[in-house]
């Protein structure tokens, strides 16, 4: 966010209690909000709050609060993957009727798209502000309150490469593979 990169507004708290959510429903000026461990995967112990709603579920150690955004649920969570720095293919991950957790396991469906041009401009450049030269980023968007892409999650670190929704069935992955190792 420093940087310049459109991302999901996000308060840190070790401990979540009471307070913090009352503050980020205002700060935020939010109905609802997602509040889910700063370290997780699989929507593993994230919680939608709404306002007057307690949690029950608190995660451990360092928690994110975020606004919950009403766009996951008809434009779900778009993912980009980029292979030694090329676009490759993109997903998208819709939640099942009811829910707002994207993922599979959940019952979310998932669909090879083509990212919009104002995802692709976005994806770019949070690729630019990491600076480095990436094996491989999954680069996570969901529409923002007004309906335009912000980053929810920069996947450096084991992500999943949907590589069943990939038209080259993964050679833009070995392409760059082969590249690094002939360096």
């Amino acid at each position: 966010a420093e940087a310049g990169a459109p991302i999901v507004p996000t308060l840190y708290a070790e401990g979540v209690t009471q307070d913090h959510l009352e503050a980020a429903f205002t700060d935020f000026g939010a109905e609802a909000l997602i509040v889910k461990p700063a370290v997780s995967g699989g929507a593993y112990r994230t919680t939608r709050l709404r306002r007057g709603e307690v949690l029950t579920d608190t995660p451990q150690g360092t928690a994110m609060i975020q606004p919950y955004l009403k766009g996951l649920e008809t434009e779900g969570e778009l993912s980009l993957l980029f292979f030694g720095g090329r676009f490759s293919h993109a997903i998208r991950k819709v939640p099942a009727a009811g829910d707002f957790r994207s993922q599979p396991d959940f019952g979310g469906q998932v669909t090879a798209v083509m990212p919009p041009d104002a995802a692709m401009a976005v994806a770019q450049q949070v690729l630019s502000i990491i600076g480095e030269d990436l094996l491989y980023a999954r680069i996570d968007l969901v529409p923002g309150p007004d309906g335009a892409p912000v980053l929810i999650e920069a996947e450096l670190i084991e992500p999943d490469f949907y590589l069943g929704f990939d038209p080259e069935g993964g050679a833009g992955f070995a392409r760059a593979v082969r590249a690094r190792l002939m360096v």
